[in-house]
């Protein structure tokens, strides 16, 4: 249970956030992990506990990334989900456009 009962150390510096990716060209790109995964890595590489004995909950298997807007003029931003993927895509303009969410500054 994460509730805070036990703690420990890291013995080494870890990125947990994303993982480096290596393709068959040779080419690096960095993918980020979810915080299911990270969860349950730590779980069990850093707790020792099986991965059929973890169970998580409540926390979405999705990447998401929070925005603030310090623009001076408003911004118009379109989101959706690739349905082929799952990617998350998003598209702005500056003009207002039908589908298109408006932000302002401190949204």
């Amino acid at each position: 249970m994460l509730n805070g009962d036990v703690a420990g150390v890291i013995p080494e510096t870890v990125i947990f956030h994303e993982a480096e990716i290596v393709d068959e060209n040779g080419d690096i790109y960095y993918q980020q992990i979810l915080i299911f995964k990270i969860i349950q890595e730590l779980m069990h590489h850093y707790g020792g506990e099986k991965i059929s004995n973890i169970y998580i909950a409540d926390i979405p298997e999705q990447i998401r990334y929070l925005m603030s807007y310090n623009g001076s003029r408003p911004i118009y931003i379109q989101t959706s989900i690739d349905g082929e993927n799952g990617e998350y895509m998003s598209h702005y303009s500056w003009d207002k456009l039908d589908g298109y969410e408006e932000f302002t500054a401190g949204d």
